[in-house]
């Protein structure tokens, strides 16, 4: 399960149909994440699916980050690291 790994957080509202919010809790509870991380994950994922550029990486850890990051989607998704 993914933690934030140092991220910096910053509140909003988004508005979402019932039958999302309902999907989006279901699925959190069963991962044991929040809804919050859900939502940031899927939205970091389907921006990128879509060809957003990946931000500028500040540091090595950053990279790092990244890095494992994308293997534990890698490995959520049955695909090789």
């Amino acid at each position: 399960m993914l933690r934030n790994m140092g991220k910096h957080t910053k509140r909003t509202t988004l508005t979402l149909d019932a039958d999302t919010l309902e999907l989006a809790e279901r699925v959190a509870k069963l991962r044991g994440i929040s809804v919050s991380a859900l939502a940031s994950r899927a939205i970091r994922n389907e921006a990128l699916r879509l060809g957003a550029p990946m931000r500028p990486l500040v540091t090595e850890q950053d990279a790092v980050n990244d890095e494992v990051e994308q293997a534990a989607i890698d490995r959520e998704q049955g695909r090789a690291a």
